[in-house]
């Protein structure tokens, strides 16, 4: 919270990692409560004299409620999942033959798993 409300990082720049989705989901729902602007104090963090005004502070806290649907908050594996997603030329995806063969979640899945074995 202080990363967004008083720092002014936007909530798409920041990742959080989670070991379970469950947990993920969780964080989620307490973020919501916690950037609720009806629910945010009038002053900055104890020991920060130099934070935001509270309308600096309310309005981060609006584009992070609006953010907080797309934002990266989950397991290690849906992160991954997300950057390679996101940027599947700079991960070599779809330059891999088996890209191609298995479309890009069948690049994905060789990125995260590594390469299928063959039975003989």
């Amino acid at each position: 919270m202080t990363l967004v409300l008083t720092d002014g990082i936007a909530l798409d720049q920041i990742a959080a990692v989670t070991f379970t989705e469950k947990a993920g989901a969780e964080l989620r729902d307490r973020l919501r409560v916690a950037f609720d602007p009806s629910k945010l104090t009038d002053h900055a963090p104890i020991g920060d004299a130099g934070g935001p005004d509270p309308a600096q502070r309310t309005a981060r806290a609006e584009r992070a409620l609006d953010a907080i649907d797309s934002a990266a908050i989950g397991t290690l594996h849906s992160f991954a999942q997300r950057i390679l997603t996101l940027h599947p030329i700079e991960a070599n995806l779809l330059a891999d033959r088996g890209a191609r063969r298995g479309g890009l979640l069948g690049g994905l899945r060789r990125a995260l798993v590594g390469p299928a074995t063959r039975t003989p």
